[in-house]
C-alpha cells in the first residue's frame, strides 16, 4: 500500500484508485459478511484455475516419468534380446571349432594313455607323458590367444595339438 504525500485524508486521496478502495473491506465489512471470504479479490476466482494448472503440469510431469520409464525398460530389453541373440549365434558358430579341438586332446590323451600304459614309466598309476600331457593340453593352453588370429578365427594348424600329436607317434 502506498503512503501519499498530500494533507488530504487517506479516504479521499485522489492518488488512489477507487478499485483500491474496493478491494479492502472494513473491519465492519468483514464482521457483517461471516459467511462469505472477507479477503478475496477479483482475482482469487483464478484459485481453481492455478489449481487445476497445477494440476495439469503434476500430471504430465508424472505421464513424461512413465514414458521415460517405458522407453528406458524398451531400450533395456532390446539390448538384451540383442546380446542373447549374439550370444547365441557365437556360441552356434564357435561349438563346432572348440568340439573339434577338444575331440583332437581328446585323441591324444587316449593314445597316450593306451601307448604308456604298459611301461614302467607309471607313478602312482598314472604314466608320466601322460601326466604332462593333460597339463600341457588344459583348456587354458588349448585356447590360448596366440592360437588364434586377430578376429579371433582359428589358425589353421594349431601348433600345440601337433607338437602332442607328434609325440604320440614317436
Amino acid at each position: 500500500m502506498s503512503t501519499c504525500s498530500s494533507n488530504q485524508s487517506n479516504s479521499s486521496c485522489s492518488c488512489k484508485s477507487n478499485s483500491e478502495k474496493i478491494k479492502q473491506p472494513t473491519l465492519k465489512q468483514a464482521e457483517d459478511n461471516d459467511d462469505e471470504v472477507v479477503w478475496a479479490e477479483d482475482g482469487d476466482d483464478n484459485d481453481d484455475a492455478t489449481n487445476s494448472s497445477i494440476d495439469r503440469q503434476q500430471q504430465q510431469l508424472a505421464y513424461n516419468d512413465v514414458i521415460r520409464k517405458h522407453r528406458k525398460q524398451g531400450y533395456v530389453d532390446g539390448i538384451t534380446a540383442h546380446r542373447e541373440d549374439q550370444l547365441q549365434r557365437g556360441f552356434d558358430d564357435a561349438f563346432p571349432r572348440g568340439a573339434k579341438l577338444g575331440i583332437e586332446v581328446g585323441r591324444i590323451l587316449a593314445k597316450l594313455k593306451c601307448k604308456q600304459g604298459g611301461k614302467e614309466e607309471e607313478e602312482n598309476g598314472q604314466n608320466v607323458e601322460f601326466k604332462r600331457a593333460i597339463n600341457g593340453l588344459s583348456i587354458s593352453k588349448v585356447l590360448d590367444r596366440q592360437y588364434f588370429d586377430d578376429q579371433l578365427e582359428p589358425m589353421p594348424t594349431h601348433e600345440l595339438i601337433e607338437k602332442w600329436k607328434q609325440k604320440c607317434l614317436s
